[in-house]
């Protein structure tokens, strides 16, 4: 992938008309980041696969040192690797490299860990007919694993910075342009041509990138709604903020830093 490649593709895109209004024709290319998750990689590309609208299935490896890269092109995934090390980099790698996907209207961001289920997607694109972009609440108890990463703390903290995003584009007559409850779930639907106008202002590489992609999105004026998605016990060990508080901490300073500026 070249930068003059993503540069035709995006000016094609912004030239294109809004995606079809049928969920029947919508076409979906998914992208997954993975950080050494061999365990849980080929059964999240799998399920993704096997979604009657997803057309392809991209999996960002992230400098794994397992079988991560050879177990997803076994499911079926096209694998790509990211050389900047961090959540943020693979998140964006995988939105350019979806961007590129010929025959898809929509781009879905998602983990390879199995932390989300796949069918989700089917929840979230009807309401493409109307916004730009949906994105994945984990904070709706009936919807979480009991044994899922989502305890008081993560639920409380996530609820706290997704309300001060809220606020930071709060109009008094709706008391805000979109209701949120969750600023760290990475499962998220996107129309193509509506990424292709916020690619380039895409810049945290790090752990908080989910909430600095909504604020991106909102300041482009781009339509925004959170729906319920199921969240599950990831397989294989967190790499991240869900499996250490002190890292969550600094995490959740970042993404409020990052929200307010």
């Amino acid at each position: 992938m070249t930068i003059e490649t993503v540069e035709i593709a995006k000016t094609q895109l912004l030239k294109d008309a809004p995606i079809p209004t049928s969920n029947l024709f919508k076409k979906v290319c998914v992208a997954l980041t993975a950080y050494d998750d061999e365990q849980a990689i080929y059964s999240a590309v799998r399920d993704f696969i096997d979604q009657q609208n997803v057309v392809k299935v991209v999996v960002v490896d992230n400098n794994s040192d397992d079988n991560t890269a050879s177990n997803a092109r076994k499911a079926g995934a096209h694998v790509v690797r990211e050389k900047k090390q961090g959540y943020g980099y693979a998140c964006i790698r995988g939105l350019r490299e979806a961007l590129l996907c010929d025959g898809a209207d929509v781009v879905v961001l998602s983990e390879g860990d199995m932390t989300f289920q796949a069918s989700d997607i089917n929840k979230m694109l009807p309401y493409l007919d109307d916004v730009d972009m949906v994105i994945g609440s984990r904070t709706h108890m009936a919807l979480v694993d009991s044994d899922a990463g989502m305890d008081w703390f993560y639920l409380w903290g996530n609820l706290f910075l997704a309300k001060v995003l809220q606020m930071r584009f709060c109009e008094l007559k709706f008391l805000g342009r979109v209701r949120l409850t969750d600023v760290g779930c990475t499962m998220r639907a996107i129309k193509k041509y509506a990424l292709a106008k916020i690619i380039d202002d895409l810049k945290v590489g790090g752990h908080h990138f989910s909430p600095h992609m909504t604020k991106v999105a909102l300041r482009k004026g781009l339509k925004v709604i959170e729906i319920p998605v199921r969240y599950r016990k990831r397989v294989g060990a967190s790499k991240g903020a869900g499996g250490n508080r002190n890292l969550a901490i600094k995490v959740g300073l970042k993404m409020l830093k990052d929200i307010l500026t």
